[in-house]
């Protein structure tokens, strides 16, 4: 009997909840309204994701660095089966936050079996990790043409009576080895093919005037949230930033971050110069939001 009671007391909670989501004289009730979405542990079947064929593509640039990752969002399936884009909400990320850019744009071709509350259709809202996992790169035969091994000296201390390179040669033949050992410094290490950092240019890059400023999210506006990001990027010889080289090293928010990585690729610069020539340079520039009070 107590079972019996329990199953219905079950049954009459799932009524309740289902109640705020009926629609009633034609219209929608309160409760689906705007952005309300139910959570997981209160409908009765999930949303589930149709195979349509959409996911999230590998962004190109991190593709041909190799680099691995995954993004971690929140979303809401409305009761058609849709992702409402309003509620996304990018929450982790590892390996570049470009992976929130993904996901962000295979959403609204996302298709999913709505959430059910007492056998009518809900909205809900889902929290999901996207992997995107790198094609392991294919080895080369060995020797491999050219590799750079870091074997890291400062250029004025260099420490007597040690030799890496040649401790390294003496214990494994170099053609067995799968790349060639070529013993670099710290200065001399390359950001990439022929880029420099500021101090090894005549002059530095510099960001034009007519530039546009990344846009100040409304909801960080209007709630007066302040904050910085700091950004790393490469500009090359025509003034533009290289869009795979974009890294976010700090930030305080991450819809500051977005907005930065989306302002980014549309800004121009000075091109730095060495010897009159110019150069491709990695800049590192901070991104201040300041909210007024």
């Amino acid at each position: 009997m107590r079972s019996e009671g329990e199953k219905v007391i079950r049954i009459l909670k799932k009524m309740i909840v289902a109640s705020m989501a009926v629609v009633v004289m034609g219209g929608v009730s309160h409760a689906q309204k705007a952005d309300f979405a139910f959570a997981a542990k209160d409908v009765d079947k999930q949303a589930v994701q149709l195979d349509n064929g959409v996911a999230p593509q590998f962004p190109d640039s991190l593709l041909a660095l190799g680099i691995s990752g995954w993004a971690k969002v929140a979303f809401v399936v409305d009761s058609t089966g849709r992702v409402d884009m309003a509620s996304f909400l990018p929450i982790e990320s590892g390996g570049s936050p470009l992976f929130w850019g993904a996901v962000r744009e295979a959403l609204p071709r996302m298709r999913f079996i709505p959430a059910q509350i007492a056998g009518r259709s809900v909205r809900e809202r889902i929290e999901r990790r996207f992997e995107f996992d790198s094609p392991i790169p294919r080895p080369c035969k060995s020797p491999c043409p050219f590799m750079l091994l870091p074997l890291v000296t400062p250029p004025s201390t260099a420490v007597p009576n040690s030799n890496p390179l040649a401790e390294l040669q003496g214990k494994i033949s170099q053609g067995r080895l799968p790349f060639v050992v070529q013993k670099i410094t710290a200065a001399d290490m390359p950001i990439g093919a022929g880029t420099f950092r500021e101090y090894q240019v005549d002059k530095p890059a510099s960001p034009k005037r007519r530039n546009v400023a990344p846009v100040y999210p409304d909801s960080l506006k209007k709630a007066k949230v302040s904050g910085e990001v700091v950004a790393k990027f490469v500009v090359d010889t025509s003034g533009h930033v290289t869009i795979e080289s974009i890294e976010v090293v700090s930030s305080t928010n991450q819809f500051f971050a977005m907005s930065v990585l989306e302002a980014l690729p549309r800004m121009t610069f000075s091109p730095a110069e060495l010897n009159k020539v110019k150069v491709p340079q990695v800049v590192q520039q901070p991104f201040i939001f300041h909210a007024k009070q």
